[in-house]
């Protein structure tokens, strides 16, 4: 077995195995082991985590990234104007005196 160290993270591989995309053991989209389903196993192929044999690698150890935070809520709405007061009634015009005698 080869053991290489790159940047804090071990990648393991047998020797003189060829692992590329097309010999790859199939993985199906929602299994847990698949390298592509693990976020510190981009760019492996096949089972990493654990792999056939039952190791895990150590790129399974990363830990995933955050969820996005959720959206804020949009604002309410503003409340609508009140509609204008009718205008009052105009008032009566006073009735005319009566005339002189």
């Amino acid at each position: 077995m080869f053991v290489c160290v790159l940047v804090g993270i071990i990648f393991q591989f047998a020797l003189g195995s060829n692992l590329t995309s097309e010999n790859a053991p199939h993985c199906s989209d929602n299994a847990r082991s698949c390298c592509y389903n693990n976020p510190g196993c981009v760019g492996l192929y096949g089972h990493c985590c654990p792999e056939p044999n039952g190791m895990m690698l150590a790129c399974c150890q990363t830990a995933p990234a955050p969820a996005p935070a959720p959206a804020p809520a949009p604002a309410p709405a503003p409340a609508p104007a009140p509609a204008p007061a009718p205008a009052p009634a105009p008032a009566p015009a006073p009735a005319p005196a009566p005339a002189p005698a």
